[in-house]
């Protein structure tokens, strides 16, 4: 399993409480994504088995939002020139803590 540090990414908050991550696309595609939150300033976007992204320093208005949200949304934009965009939705699960290797990737 490969955890991913991102600090290059945009959130995006909508008027009925979606949460809206855009990030640019991995090498490999979403299979049964969550997102992995603890209500701290991180959060684990888990695209795969093989794939777990961190999303670092979650804005505290992002963070209120996810609390309170089942699902958020992801949009990952393949680099220039390659184009194409996935766009999904993905549960969140509210835990107690993040997994270790995740809180060692933002140490």
């Amino acid at each position: 399993m490969s955890v991913r540090l991102e600090r290059r990414y945009k959130v995006l908050l909508g008027p009925q409480g979606e949460v809206l991550f855009d990030i640019a696309a991995p090498p490999t595609g979403p299979m049964a994504p969550l997102l992995i939150y603890a209500g701290g300033e991180h959060a684990l976007l888990r695209r795969n088995a093989e794939d777990d992204l961190v999303l670092d320093w979650l804005h505290p208005d992002v963070r209120l939002r996810l609390k309170e949200s089942k699902e958020a949304i992801v949009v990952e934009r393949a680099g220039a020139g390659a184009g194409g965009v996935t766009e999904y939705r993905v549960p969140v699960a509210l835990v107690g803590a993040l997994p270790a290797p995740v809180l060692a990737a933002v140490s």
